[in-house]
């Protein structure tokens, strides 16, 4: 997640917000309790849901 965060430019917080809210998404892999983000999936989410912010 703060790999994801560095890499995005958005706060821990903020990365684990829309994990929450989107957790059945394709763009998160579950590891046990742990979600990683799927670099490639994500940016394309990001490009086309978050464009407002």
């Amino acid at each position: 997640m703060q790999e994801a965060a560095a890499y995005f430019g958005f706060s821990d917080k903020k990365i684990r917000k829309i994990v929450d809210e989107h957790e059945n998404e394709n763009f998160v892999l579950w590891n046990g309790t742990r979600p990683r983000i799927k670099r490639q999936l994500f940016e394309k989410f990001v490009d086309e849901k978050l464009t407002a912010i």
